[in-house]
């Protein structure tokens, strides 16, 4: 999430940022549904400690960025403040369909996520991934769920 340091509030300032950045962070980065939303996105790794090393990497580039515009980044399922304003539709890209065909969605208070894709050989693979996933899916629904800074 993109935020005001002087308040901590959020900065619907995303389509901006993304205009400022160079071409190889720009390579990585994407505005997402909400202007105070930025994505990173990350090559695909072999080992999950490649993939940090590079999200750090992408993080600190980005964090650095955005202090030059007078903005701080941070990371949270949501932001723990109600928002004093209604929340801003990226102009990039897929997002003002969004708005357009599902303003309920793109009005409603912006929430962050981490996506992470894992690639398998073959499936048979997937499958025994998925069952070994399986017994640890009501804590991961419980986390996604859980939501103890929505509206204040």
């Amino acid at each position: 999430m993109l935020l005001e340091p002087s308040t901590w509030s959020l900065a619907q300032r995303a389509d901006q940022l993304l205009a400022s950045i160079g071409d190889d962070l720009a390579a990585h980065c994407s505005a997402e549904t909400h202007a105070a939303a930025f994505e990173l996105n990350t090559r695909p790794h072999a080992t999950v400690g490649e993939a940090i090393a590079e999200l750090g990497d992408l993080r600190s580039r980005l964090a650095h960025e955005a202090r030059a515009m007078g903005l701080a980044i941070a990371a949270a399922g949501l932001h723990p403040a109600r928002m004093s304003e209604e929340p801003h539709v990226s102009e990039a890209g897929r997002y003002g369909l969004v708005h357009q065909t599902m303003r309920g969605i793109a009005r409603r208070e912006p929430t962050f996520a981490l996506h992470v894709h894992v690639g398998v050989a073959d499936p048979e693979s997937a499958i025994r991934l998925v069952n070994r996933l399986r017994a640890h899916l009501p804590l991961l629904l419980a986390l996604s769920a859980s939501a103890p800074l929505w509206q204040g």
